[in-house]
């Protein structure tokens, strides 16, 4: 085996080896230059998602304080809206104990309406036609229609 090279041959050997140390050169560059392309595209679309997180977390900030003041003002409106009620349920409670004030001294002043307001409350109890006709001094038809209205109440 001849381990010797002519320099013809050994000039061509490293020109063989010189082309193809150039090549994977170039090749390596290549592959260098996309990666980094790739990984500068990567770079800013996780900038974007970042950008794009702070804006909605920015967002969700307004929101949960303008959530938050517009429940006060609501939970305050509220409360005013439920003190006008209880003042205006006060207001006719007053009113009303002052209207059945006013209904009984009627009832006890007018004869007539003593004599219905007994005939009302001898049904309730539930007296006899002729036990209401004789007490309250009314007519039968009067007596029967009180009867069926108190009838009809309870319906």
């Amino acid at each position: 085996m001849n381990l010797y090279l002519s320099p013809e041959k050994l000039t061509l050997l490293s020109l063989v080896m010189l082309v193809v140390i150039v090549l994977l050169c170039v090749v390596f560059y290549q592959y260098a230059k996309t990666v980094n392309t790739r990984l500068g595209q990567s770079i800013k679309l996780i900038n974007d998602l970042y950008q794009l997180l702070k804006k909605q977390e920015e967002q969700l900030k307004a929101f949960a304080q303008n959530n938050s003041a517009n429940t006060e003002q609501l939970s305050s409106s509220i409360q005013d809206e439920v003190s006008e009620i209880r003042h205006q349920l006060a207001q006719n409670s007053q009113e009303l104990r002052q209207l059945e004030n006013q209904t009984q001294q009627l009832q006890h002043q007018d004869p007539g309406i003593r004599m219905y307001t007994k005939a009302n409350e001898l049904v309730a109890a539930g007296a006899s036609l002729e036990d209401i006709m004789e007490a309250c001094e009314l007519p039968r038809a009067e007596a029967e229609v009180l009867i069926g209205l108190h009838r009809s109440k309870q319906s």
